[in-house]
């Protein structure tokens, strides 16, 4: 196959038209089929549409594919039809430019998508004779879009349709988009150790398909990188090669890095500069973040080395380059590298809050407590970043005392709250947001709490006492006003339930307890300070643990009415409370003897219950 495409003319160019009765007829059959689709009593009537309206399409699927009155019609008929239909539908675009055109076609696009998605659902129900059919029909399809894959990835209506064309040949249709802006797994732990793999009957197909696509694409990287439609195209290819080691450095070689050996066994150099005006650039900074998060390790530490170290700084408070470098901090298994990256930020901690980086932070944090490395200086460079960038403390060198660790957490729940929404194009609007970025976080409004500052400082009071005992003061030390402000709030409640969970004293534990005791008829009906009482519950002594289930008993009627009022009244007993006040104190007093029997034969718990 040629490298290069074939000089097709535009697809969004296609004129070709149904005539007026057909496209009436489509609409007819669109309205009559949303009837049909939910009425199990009529499948026979279903059949018999889906049967007729396809027919009508023969001889002119890409017309009525790219008719802008027929295509959603025929995008939900593709939707529910069978596995021969959708093989019928298929072998009229055979191995033509056809294909071409129906996936570069503003109204096409969204035809190819839905034949391309149910097909990969169908493939597992197909007979022997239906699959040699649909796999001749996928090769000449494949054929045809490997020697054109750069203009129809450069097409922002074929980009979408070429990555479902990607999902459907590597078997991983449920896996939803793979394009910039997916959301990745929270439990990273689990996340970055579990690789794709490719999968279904397309396997081979799909390995020699890249091959075909990576010949094609080598030369023109530099422009698909920066193309708006092309790199979301090149984010989904390279995670679905990640499912074949071969194909999988094979594409790591064409994204401008370059192994030694023929084979891709040993790095030896990369284009830095041309790496890091890649991060830089707004298109092109997500198709590196994806490269970097399914990078193999050896290939990670010698991206550090030639591209990263001693840049971090830089391109961490750029606006475009500090994602990439959150994806590689987060996706890293190597605990010497985590080290390397927290010995070049940790001293900046104070900057990078003050700039609203905190997904630096937090990503650096992340990695610390996942592979528990280096927790103990994360915690104490994180403690003087925070201080630090509210002018608590003016540099590195300077000394901490108690009434500084105080403020950790009410300036740690600020991170990266000042007001980011100017509008679009005002005059002012780039000079008043540089003036907040700089400003301290004292300055900021008070009653914003940060995402982010909570989800860092609930990672921090999970790691042992002795590395976040200054946060863990704080917090204890928080005035009852703010306290139950950060606990009624929907991102503070995780964090202090987070209190509760870690390693703290049991006293500290009891003495937030009996804070909430005051505050519970408020607290209550609200769903994340809920789960915190429910917490709090089980550290705090028998005279709280009673007024907890009596306020709440005399709220019972209110709050089994709300989503998680049934889960506070059974966890603190307010029910069995109302039925008899007496017996449920007598049954709290022989659990607590019970524990303490059991923690005088084996060691103190950290919970009664």
């Amino acid at each position: 196959m040629a490298a290069q495409g074939r000089g097709r003319a535009d697809a969004t160019d296609f004129r070709e038209r149904v005539d007026e009765s057909t496209a009436s007829y489509f609409v007819d059959v669109e309205r009559n089929l949303k009837q049909l689709v939910n009425d199990p009593e009529q499948q026979e009537a279903k059949e018999a549409l889906l049967n007729n309206a396809l027919e009508e399409t023969q001889g002119k699927q890409l017309q009525t594919a790219c008719d802008h009155r027929c295509s959603k019609p025929l995008e939900l008929l593709l939707q529910h039809a069978s596995g021969k239909q959708l093989i019928e539908f298929l072998r009229g675009f055979g191995n033509s430019d056809k294909i071409v055109t129906l996936f570069t076609n503003p109204f096409g696009s969204h035809v190819a998508e839905a034949l391309l998605q149910t097909l990969g659902e169908q493939l597992e129900y197909l007979d022997e004779a239906e699959w040699q059919q649909t796999k001749k029909l996928v090769i000449d399809a494949a054929q045809v879009l490997a020697e054109d894959v750069v203009k129809v990835a450069k097409s922002k209506y074929g980009s979408h349709a070429l990555r479902t064309w990607v999902r459907m040949l590597s078997g991983q249709m449920g896996d939803g988009h793979t394009g910039a802006g997916k959301q990745r797994d929270t439990k990273r732990n689990a996340a970055w150790k579990v690789r794709k793999t490719i999968k279904g009957p397309f396997k081979e197909l799909f390995q020699t398909w890249g091959k075909l696509v990576m010949k094609s694409v080598e030369g023109e990287m530099p422009t698909l990188l920066r193309h708006p439609s092309a790199s979301p195209f090149l984010q989904a290819f390279l995670q679905a090669c990640e499912g074949d080691e071969k194909l999988h450095r094979r594409a790591l070689n064409i994204f401008v890095i370059r192994d030694a050996n023929a084979n891709g066994s040993q790095l030896v150099e990369m284009d830095a500069s041309e790496m890091t005006n890649l991060m830089k650039e707004k298109t092109s900074s997500h198709a590196i973040e994806a490269l970097l998060a399914s990078m193999p390790e050896e290939l990670r530490h010698a991206f550090y080395t030639q591209v990263l170290r001693g840049k971090m700084l830089k391109l961490c408070l750029h606006p475009a380059a500090n994602y990439p470098v959150q994806s590689f901090i987060s996706s890293t298994t190597s605990e010497p590298l985590v080290g390397l990256v927290l010995e070049e930020l940790g001293i900046h901690f104070g900057t990078l809050l003050q700039r609203q980086r905190a997904g630096v932070v937090a990503a650096l944090v992340e990695a610390s407590a996942r592979l528990r490395h280096e927790r103990k200086a994360t915690c104490k460079s994180l403690a003087r970043g925070v201080l630090s960038s509210c002018d608590v403390v003016h540099d590195n060198n300077s000394k901490m005392n108690k009434n500084d660790y105080k403020k950790l957490v009410p300036l740690l729940l600020k991170v990266d709250t000042g007001p980011k929404n100017q509008a679009k194009g005002h005059k002012f609007g780039k000079k008043k947001r540089k003036r907040e970025e700089t400003e301290p976080l004292s300055a900021r409004n008070e009653r914003d709490f940060s995402v982010l500052g909570c989800q860092i400082l609930s990672i921090v009071l999970s790691f042992p006492l002795d590395c976040c005992q200054q946060f863990v003061d704080s917090m204890t030390s928080l005035p009852e006003a703010e306290l139950v402000e950060i606990t009624c709030s929907p991102c503070g409640s995780r964090a202090v339930e987070a209190f509760f969970d870690s390693a703290a004293p049991s006293t500290s534990k009891k003495k937030l307890a009996t804070v909430f005791d005051r505050h519970l008829e408020d607290m209550c009906f609200l769903p994340g300070p809920s789960f915190v009482l429910q917490k709090a519950f089980s550290f705090a002594d028998a005279s709280t643990r009673e007024s907890y289930a009596q306020k709440l008993a005399h709220h019972r009627s209110a709050l089994a009415g709300c989503r998680h009022g049934p889960h506070i009244l059974r966890a603190c007993g307010a029910e069995e409370y109302a039925a008899d006040p007496k017996g449920w104190s007598e049954k709290q007093k022989r659990k607590t003897n019970q524990l303490k029997s059991f923690a005088k034969d084996f060691g103190n718990g950290t919970s009664l219950f």
